[in-house]
């Protein structure tokens, strides 16, 4: 995922430290977030959205491999039919 958050900050002219202090996130998250070392939750993200008066879209995009399937379940199939 790719995120434009040091562009939009810098055009609003705030700073990740208080932004995320602002949102009760973590500054080093933050900061993780802003150099897409780690993806923000959606509850995360649609604050972050919220705060700067823009869509999640135009912060946040994501990128073709993101799209590729991820496994679902840490379960085999055996483990999930033992349950049912």
């Amino acid at each position: 995922m790719r995120n434009s958050l040091k562009i939009v900050l810098s055009k609003k002219n705030l700073t990740a430290d208080n932004l995320a202090n602002k949102l009760n996130i973590p500054v080093e998250t933050f900061h993780s977030f802003e150099n897409g070392e780690q993806i923000p939750t959606a509850i995360e993200a649609l604050k972050i959205s919220k705060e700067l008066s823009i869509d999640v879209e135009d912060i946040f995009t994501l990128e073709d491999d993101d799209w590729e399937a991820e496994e679902v379940s840490e379960f085999s199939e055996l483990e999930v039919l033992e349950f049912s």
